[in-house]
């Protein structure tokens, strides 16, 4: 029901036995836990807070070295005096904006996924997916032989796939399956209160 790069059996087999116990629609149990995982995935996955990367680009004036490093690479002239600040100030600025940029693949899996998340009463979300980027993505599960669904995280730092941080990918990792394994208990609680009601009948 769920594709992933790591271990979800017993994430799927927890899905199958709710569509067992409720008779709900298999894709309409797939696309809320895809939904909530990705959901919760923006929260357990690690990012850089803004103060640590102004604090880090203040110590030693590394933002002007690095403003200089790139002109030099560039083959161009360096800056001074107010041109320098300036272009350390943006050079700053940039790097704050991108601070969470490691969860946009998540937020824009969520977006994609929405629409086909049932709210209570049946009645479908307006799922306004907005602006969303190529750092992830989702494909919602639908009826069929096999109910598929998935979403995705690929978040690329640099120009090319080589060049991407292992502690960035190791975070998006970590982070999506501490949001499965929340998911996984959530689903197991709901579980147990099913067999627990299903008991009470009988006393």
């Amino acid at each position: 029901m769920i594709k992933a790069k790591f271990d979800l059996r017993e994430f799927d087999r927890a899905c199958k036995q709710i569509v067992k116990e409720t008779g709900k629609i298999p894709a309409d149990v797939t696309n809320k836990a895809l939904f909530e995982v990705g959901k919760i995935a923006t929260t357990t996955t690690k990012f850089t807070p803004k103060e640590q990367i102004l604090s880090e680009l203040n110590r030693d004036n590394l933002a002007a070295k690095l403003v200089q490093a790139k002109l030099k690479r560039e083959g161009k002239k360096g800056l001074f005096g107010d041109a320098l600040t300036a272009a350390a100030e943006k050079l700053k600025r940039l790097r704050q904006r991108g601070s969470k940029v490691v969860l946009g693949g998540f937020k824009t899996a969520i977006k994609v996924i929405a629409p086909f998340v049932k709210k209570k009463g049946g009645a479908v979300p307006a799922g306004k997916v907005g602006k969303t980027n190529n750092l992830g993505g989702g494909q919602p599960a639908r009826e069929g032989n096999k109910t598929v669904g998935a979403i995705w995280n690929s978040y690329v730092g640099g120009k090319s796939p080589n060049s991407v941080p292992e502690r960035v990918t190791n975070e998006e990792y970590e982070g999506v399956v501490k949001a499965a394994r929340i998911k996984l208990a959530d689903l197991n609680d709901y579980l147990l209160q099913l067999a627990q009601k299903a008991a009470n009948k009988f006393h």
